[in-house]
């Protein structure tokens, strides 16, 4: 009984992460309209699209039963919560990008439950699916002034599939990704995505934060 319960969970899990896909896929059509279509609406749509395939793979992997999805959707969540505290609507764009925030709300209470996964290894990826959105969302939108913040979002990506699979190359790489964000280049440190990309790049390297002690130990011998 308990293994249907958390199969039914899972199957509401993986059809919320799959409307907010399509969510997104609708902002990303709203952003490419062309009566106001120009470069940097272009990069939003692209993130977007980007963000929106993210949902799409963590959908599947959820459906399939597998722990790593679960965790990263569960701190995907907890961004969307947090973005909704700090983002107040304030146009048609923001409305829809509150209906997302409040359609990935109960996906917390629907993915938590205990399994093999290393308590380290699970917090971990629920910080990087907190911070892997943002890091995607902003490396498109400074697209136009640098291509860093992008490569070191897709960067983020690749790490967090390593970290998934318990990778310490993963953990490197999503640590080196949010070193890009803290010291970006002059051009997204002169604009005003500036504390965005500081914010994040904080987020990306505090996903090693429950790595902190093992890391400790092998560095002292």
């Amino acid at each position: 009984m308990a293994y249907a319960e958390a199969v039914n969970r899972d199957h509401l899990a993986a059809a919320i992460l799959a409307l907010g896909a399509i969510a997104l896929l609708a902002l990303a059509w709203w952003y490419a309209e062309p009566s106001t279509l120009d470069l940097v609406a272009a990069l939003h749509a692209v993130g977007a699209i980007v963000v929106a395939s993210l949902h799409g793979a963590l959908a599947v992997g959820v459906l399939r039963g597998a722990a790593a999805p679960r965790w990263i959707a569960m701190g995907l969540a907890f961004f969307w919560a947090l973005f909704g505290l700090v983002a107040a609507p304030s146009s048609a764009h923001d409305a829809v990008r509150a209906g997302i925030v409040l359609l990935h709300a109960p996906l917390p209470l629907l993915l938590a439950r205990p399994d093999p996964t290393h308590p380290r290894t699970s917090l971990s990826l629920m910080l990087a699916g907190g911070a892997v959105v943002p890091a995607l969302l902003l490396g498109a939108a400074t697209a136009h002034l640098t291509a860093t913040l992008a490569i070191a979002g897709g960067l983020a990506v690749i790490g967090v599939c390593g970290l998934a699979r318990e990778r310490t190359w993963g953990l490197l790489l999503v640590g080196g990704a949010g070193l890009a964000f803290l010291a970006p280049t002059p051009a997204v440190s002169a604009s005003c995505a500036a504390p965005h990309a500081s914010l994040i790049g904080l987020m990306l390297v505090a996903v090693a934060a429950p790595f902190a002690a093992p890391i400790a130990r092998w560095l002292r011998g």
